[in-house]
């Protein structure tokens, strides 16, 4: 009895304090002018986010009794991809959760969430957003303020048309060698039916961005391990592989707690990445410095600058940078470079396989193009490539690779009818944003991606050409928006059009079929696959093994 009533009296002291936030919050929330739902826990709840990752949405909705499902599936990650806009359709445009742990307002309307965007000293980044991507080094994606505006001076006038140019041949000459692989039987991969496309596809986009930034060409085919250096246990991409797939242990958890002798090896490996890839960078630096800079690589740049004359430091307008600096650029361009793009490629892919109709659209216009172009310049090919580049939007728009930007408020703050309090979370629903029927009409949940382009006049000609569409501001925020949008925003796409002109100029792709199965099933067991997806660094497809593609020369 004694232990009942010491548990018991334990129980609700924690009750007690943990929710006795809960009043004041509410109070909170009532100024907003929102509507109100309530949690027992937020978005940020570790031992939420611990369940989460290892069970995930889907396993969630089927084991929690729907009513309870329903009151916590907005503190999901990734929920946003799986509602879409239904959610705020229900709730209202914009609401707000009021947990012990915080108040937390969900953003669905365009123009609330463009000025968000475009007020940053009002609406900062949160805290572990820096946090994790400050891990090896501040830089433009962990910078606020001043700070911030002068890693954006540094990195994106790196981000030139040369460098486009080198992205444009490299992606090029990367898929050409990829699809060379499958289909050789002799190869690895040989065979043109395989379940290795994405994996394909994610090093072409590490070998693109490794040769961006630090000027080393890499063979698709070639081997990781005959890079490994005297003194590593891994090689300089497999280590940026293994923290993009594990980013979070990596930041958060020390390596020498992963490197403990009784840790299982794929954790080991995780300590091992986290401890050689900023010695790998430290080593890329070193070599830099060695060699004559005739590269035109994003190390080459940051380099220069970093060893510019250090009394230009205090002046507001300079570009200096740190050691440190350095490689947290180079970290971030990385890891952003990489992981984005490979996803983006693999989300396309499984769309265009879904509706072949698509790949008929872009097959007249790339044929167009490479009778015109057979040479396949950067200047003159990537310009005219209008629907291939429709094609990475409107696959963005329904795979949204980041389902939600998160913001905060440090001071009072108000948009339109809406009361932002001081230290609240401010989630923009892009998911929700980018499938709006209001603004992307009734088919606003269907691949279509000729929604992306109108016809336009040249000037002085009545010639007719394809141009893409801008949609209205706030509408569209797969780069982000305002003064932070993505800097890298044009090499992504000069990178996937690159990739989808190599590919579909010879062949196309289809879904292999089981046995027994219809072409109906295997349409219906690819978009299972395609909407069972999850969170890591960006959203990307839970089981990719799964898909076998069969990739066919075109007649």
């Amino acid at each position: 009895m004694n232990t009942f009533l010491i548990s018991l009296v334990a129980f609700l002291s924690f009750s007690t304090w943990y929710l006795s936030p809960l009043p004041r919050n509410y109070l909170a929330a009532r100024k907003s002018g929102l509507p109100i739902r309530f949690g027992l826990w937020g978005s940020a709840n570790p031992l939420w986010l611990l369940i989460c990752t290892l069970l995930g949405y889907s396993t969630l909705s089927k084991i929690l009794p729907r009513i309870i499902f329903d009151r916590v599936k907005i503190t999901i990650p990734a929920w946003e991809h799986y509602c879409k806009y239904f959610v705020h359709e229900k709730w209202g445009t914009s609401f707000i959760l009021v947990s012990p742990a915080g108040n937390t307002i969900f953003i669905g309307d365009p123009e609330v969430a463009e000025e968000v965007l475009t007020r940053r000293k009002d609406f900062g980044k949160i805290e572990i957003a820096l946090q994790i991507m400050e891990v090896f080094g501040p830089n433009i994606s962990a910078s606020e303020n001043e700070n911030w505006q002068r890693h954006r001076r540094i990195v994106a006038p790196a981000l030139n048309e040369r460098v486009m140019n080198a992205v444009w041949n490299e992606s090029l000459t990367q898929t050409q060698d990829m699809l060379s692989a499958l289909s050789n039987p002799s190869t690895i991969h040989g065979s043109r039916s395989t379940n290795a496309t994405f994996e394909g596809l994610r090093t072409i986009t590490i070998n693109v961005i490794g040769f961006i930034c630090f000027g080393t060409h890499r063979s698709w085919g070639e081997a990781a391990s005959a890079e490994t250096h005297a003194g590593f246990q891994t090689t300089f991409m497999s280590s940026v592989l293994t923290i993009v797939d594990n980013l979070f242990a990596t930041v958060f958890i020390p390596a020498k707690c992963l490197t403990l002798p009784f840790m299982p090896n794929a954790v080991k490996k995780i300590g091992i990445a986290k401890n050689e890839f900023p010695r790998h960078l430290n080593q890329s630096i070193a070599e830099e410095r060695r060699l004559p800079r005739s590269r035109s690589s994003l190390i080459t740049s940051l380099v220069k600058i970093a060893d510019q004359d250090t009394k230009s430091r205090s002046s507001k307008t300079s570009t200096y940078l740190t050691e440190e600096e350095i490689t947290g650029n180079l970290f971030a361009m990385t890891i952003g470079g990489f992981d984005t793009t490979a996803n983006t490629l693999a989300y396309s892919i499984m769309c265009l396989t879904l509706h072949p109709e698509w790949q008929d659209w872009i097959f007249s216009e790339i044929d167009k193009v490479q009778e015109l172009h057979p040479d396949a310049e950067y200047s003159t090919t990537f310009p005219l490539l209008t629907r291939s580049l429709a094609i990475m939007y409107e696959t963005l728009r329904l795979y949204t690779l980041v389902p939600t930007i998160v913001r905060k408020t440090p001071q009072a703050q108000t948009i339109k009818n809406i009361n932002f309090a001081p230290e609240t979370s401010v989630h923009l629903n892009t998911s929700a944003i980018h499938t709006l029927p209001s603004i992307w009409g009734p088919d606003s949940l269907d691949f279509r991606p000729s929604r992306w382009l109108e016809m336009t006049s040249s000037s002085g000609t009545e010639t007719e050409t394809e141009t893409l569409r801008d949609p209205p501001k706030g509408t569209f925020l797969a780069w982000s928006h305002g003064p932070r949008y993505c800097p890298g925003m044009k090499m992504s796409q000069v990178e996937f059009v690159g990739v989808l002109y190599e590919i579909f100029r010879k062949w196309k792709v289809q879904i292999v079929r089981r046995n027994g199965e219809t072409q109906e099933d295997a349409r219906r067991r690819l978009v299972g696959i395609l909407e069972d997806s999850s969170p890591k660094l960006t959203l990307q497809v839970n089981r990719p093994q799964d898909v076998v593609f069969d990739w066919v020369l075109r007649a």
